[in-house]
């Protein structure tokens, strides 16, 4: 087994949640969501916050973000994206906010992010997010 799939299992292992409480960490990413989305100028912990509720669906993966070269979707694109385009355009706004502070919080009062996160609920039907590398090779 090489070392890229031993941490995939262990992954899997760390993530494995009943039906229950993965729904209740979808219900506290759009709780969060809506809540940050009316802070007028949101600090570095609230970003925390909200990377950490993506995260906790499992939105935010391991990816080679910066050489992907797909283009951020418009607002009426975003409901023909698969599960795993919203998870590297979720990622990437995730990632990119590390070194230009306001793309995530941007994305979240544009309303793509928001867009993202309910075309991802809606694909996965609620349950958490499948493991990006197993399926998209980058």
């Amino acid at each position: 087994m090489t070392a890229a799939q031993k941490h995939r299992e262990t992954q899997r292992k760390r993530y494995r949640l009943s039906d229950t409480e993965v729904n209740e960490k979808w219900n506290t990413l759009f709780n969060g969501l809506v809540r940050s989305a009316q802070i007028t100028d949101p600090d570095f912990f609230e970003i925390a916050k909200l990377n950490s509720l993506l995260g906790s669906v499992g939105l935010v993966q391991p990816f080679n973000w910066r050489a992907w070269g797909a283009a951020t979707p418009e607002q009426h694109e975003v409901w023909q994206l698969n599960i795993y385009e919203c998870i590297q355009h979720i990622t990437r706004l995730v990632r990119a906010d590390r070194t230009y502070e306001g793309v995530l919080y941007g994305a979240l009062r544009s309303g793509l992010l928001p867009a993202l996160c309910l075309v991802a609920f809606q694909r996965t039907e609620g349950k958490r997010a499948p493991v990006l590398g197993e399926v998209v090779k980058i």
